[in-house]
Formats: structure tokens, sequence, C-alpha cells
């Protein structure tokens, strides 16, 4: 039986060519403000087997299409019982999502899981093997909200490289690759939030030679970080929100 819940947006990126959608549960109190609370939620198409979001889910009826921060108002069936992803729920695709209100980004230090340590198996920054995340301990987690770390880079590049699925031919690979080192580890992550790439009007800046943009103030940044689904034997690292100030 589907349940209503609030959910407050920390993440609509880019997947596919669809979206991912992903947030806290947010409690309203008796004053109408909203308690936010640390379980995650990764809303989850039950009508495709990827359970990316379309667009016109995202699109709520007399706003527009949501995004990080907004609080919303929807059904949830079921969780997903997705190990490598325990975050991941059903909703309900039969009724529209809900605008309630957008919360402030000083809700984000409070808010932020900032683990001790970042998903790493020692053979790839940007990856982990399958299976991974359902033997960490004490928690199995593949999404979280940190504050940045000092040594943010972000390089982008449009590179010629060698097509997987098609044996001798080659396609075009748009990099998009946040680099950092979170508890004495190097870790990259590839972006996917779309409002980071308008804002900073990276499609239009894209070329062959690799470019590099720092991020500054690091310590007002908060990044919504994510393992994507199993692809190849691997759990690919994104970064779905830069939170900058």
């Amino acid at each position: 039986m589907a349940e209503t819940k609030h959910i407050w947006i920390l993440a609509n990126s880019v997947r596919a060519k669809d979206y991912c959608v992903a947030g806290k549960i947010a409690t309203r109190r008796d004053d109408g403000t909203f308690d936010i609370q640390q379980q995650w939620i990764r809303l989850t198409d039950p009508r495709n087997a990827e359970g990316a979001v379309p667009y016109a889910t995202t699109v709520c009826p007399g706003h527009g299409q949501i995004h990080p921060l907004d609080i919303i108002k929807l059904d949830l069936q079921d969780s997903c019982n997705n190990p490598n992803h325990p975050e991941d729920w059903h909703f309900e695709p039969s009724r529209s999502w809900e605008f309630v209100r957008r919360e402030d980004k000083s809700c984000l230090p409070k808010t932020a899981d900032n683990p001790a340590t970042l998903w790493f198996d020692g053979v790839q920054p940007d990856s982990v093997r399958a299976g991974y995340v359902g033997k960490m301990k004490p928690k199995p987690s593949s999404i979280c909200l940190i504050q940045a770390p000092g040594d943010l880079d972000f390089c982008f590049q449009k590179k010629t490289v060698p097509d997987g699925d098609q044996p001798g031919q080659v396609k075009i690979k748009y990099i998009r690759d946040l680099t950092f080192t979170h508890a004495g580890r190097y870790h990259e992550f590839s972006v996917t939030d779309p409002d980071f790439m308008k804002r900073h009007k990276i499609w239009d800046q894209m070329q062959d030679a690799a470019q590099h943009l720092r991020l500054t103030n690091s310590a007002d940044i908060f990044l919504c970080l994510s393992l994507g689904l199993e692809f190849r034997g691997r759990h690919y690292k994104i970064c779905a929100t830069i939170f900058e100030p």
C-alpha cells in the first residue's frame, strides 16, 4: 500500500535521457516547518527496469520541474530491496508529485552525513566492485551528502574513445570529472548535475583539450555523492549535485 511522504530533494541529476532523483525524508512540524531526517530515499520508477525517472514525472503541477532543496510530497510504494542500492524505493507513478516549499542552503551543514570514509576498493578511483555496498560496515550506503574537501578540481573534455559496444568503432565521450582527496584517498566522480553544468556554461566551453575549473571556498560547498547501478561488474562514482555558495 502506498504511503504519503515528504522528501527534501538533494539530487535531480541526469541519468541517460531521464533523471535520478534522491533526497531525505522530511517530517512536517506543527508550525508548518520541516524536520529533515537522515534517511535517504532514491526515487525509483517501477515502470522500467533501470528505475530512472522520466522528465514529466519531475514536473509538479503548477510549479514546474523540481530542483535540489525543494521539498515535495509524493506516494511511496515499497523498498526495491537492492543490497547494492539500499536507498531505492518505488514511488506510485499514477499520482503526480506535489511541490511543497523550498528550503535554504543553510540546512545543508546540519543534515550532511560526512562519513569517515568514502567508497574505495583499491582498484580504481572512479568505481568499486559489484557487491561492495552490501558488505559495508556498520551500514550499507550508496549515497551521501558531504562537506567538500579542500582540493576539489573539476576537469572537462570532449574526447574520442573506443566504443565498447561496437568493436572497431569510436565515439565521443564527454568527460566531467570531479576529483579530490578524502580521508587520505584519491577519488574521481563523474558530475551529472545539470544545474552546475548550466551555471558554469560547461557544455559551451567543451573542447578536445582538457580544461580545469578550480572550485574555491570549499568549506561552503556541499556534494551529493552516489554510486551508480552495476555496469560491467562495477559501480561507478557519481557527483549528483554540487551545492555552491
